[in-house]
């Protein structure tokens, strides 16, 4: 056998395998690590924010999703579909963290001015919920948004044309409130349907 082969197989045995407490299958506590492996430079570190949120969240129980999913879909109907200033004081807590609109300091201030913004520029808005996931203390919601441009929007002039793009959403909810909120959204394709950027390339034959 190669020797350099047998010196690295001497090595492994020579060393105490340490689960990382990440990796599926796992039964260990997790308060050991795979440093002293030989192959351990060359392995992907998986830090905390890539643990698995189930391990992140407490148990939930089905009642608790369910709840939860019901509040985001007030959330979609109430505040972005409907435009209801009110239906942010009863759906929003106060500690509120908004990641996808300016703020001053006040999240909840800002998203009622994230919906005058959007009142003035966008008309017939709607919104249909094509998947909602609940898992932990948070809730996935994919979307189909579209709305008619009446006025100015993202610093674009008004072009009465109407989009209709996807969009992916992420509530944390706590006690009936959505405490957090992420967004993502098909920003090119809206600019193209508005005009405001060259359609997409057709593919030739």
């Amino acid at each position: 056998m190669d020797a350099s082969l047998v010196n690295v197989r001497a090595q492994w045995a020579a060393t105490t395998v340490r689960c990382n407490g990440v990796t599926a299958g796992c039964a260990c506590n997790g308060a050991e690590s795979i440093e002293g492996r030989p192959d351990a430079r060359s392995r992907p570190r998986i830090s905390d924010r890539g643990r698995m949120m189930t391990q992140q969240s407490p148990m939930t129980s089905q009642d608790d999703l369910d709840r939860n999913k019901a509040v985001v879909r007030r959330f979609v109907d109430e505040i972005f579909a409907a435009g209801r200033k009110d239906a942010v004081d009863e759906l929003v807590a106060d500690d509120f963290v908004g990641h996808s609109w300016p703020s001053n300091g006040d999240a909840k201030a800002a998203l009622k001015a994230a919906i005058d913004r959007v009142g003035a520029g966008l008309s017939d808005s709607a919104f249909e919920i094509e998947d909602l996931i609940a898992e932990g203390d948070r809730v996935a919601a994919r979307l189909t948004a579209s709305a008619t441009q009446t006025g100015e929007f993202m610093h674009m002039p008004p072009s009465g044309k109407r989009y209709t793009i996807e969009e992916i959403h992420v509530f944390r909810v706590r006690d009936g409130m959505v405490v957090e909120h992420w967004h993502q959204f098909d920003q090119l394709g809206m600019m193209r349907q508005l005009g405001a950027m060259p359609a997409a390339p057709q593919p030739t034959g």
